[in-house]
This record gives structure tokens, C-alpha cells and sequence, in this order.
């Protein structure tokens, strides 16, 4: 994945696919949801 669109996509100027996003979260070695937003997925580990 090219730094630029990595920088556009930190800078907000685009928006990333969840592919790329899920990509990138492997990459760094963390959850997707905590690259995301990780208040978005507040409760979900507790709900199964």
C-alpha cells in the first residue's frame, strides 16, 4: 500500500475500504476495531 494514500487517508481526504482498513490493522498488529474507533465496539465482546 503506497505512504501517500496512507497519508490521505490519516489526513481524511479519502476514505479507506474496510479491506484496506483490515489490511493495515494486520500490518501494525492491532484489532481493526481499535484502529478504527474502539468506542464504536464498546459491549460487543460482552453481547455473545
Amino acid at each position: 500500500m503506497p505512504r501517500a494514500y496512507i497519508s490521505r487517508v490519516e489526513r481524511g481526504t479519502i476514505n479507506i475500504s474496510m479491506d484496506n482498513a483490515d489490511i493495515l490493522a494486520k500490518a501494525v498488529g492491532v484489532p481493526l476495531r481499535d484502529l478504527v474507533d474502539p468506542a464504536k465496539f464498546q459491549g460487543l465482546d460482552d453481547a455473545a
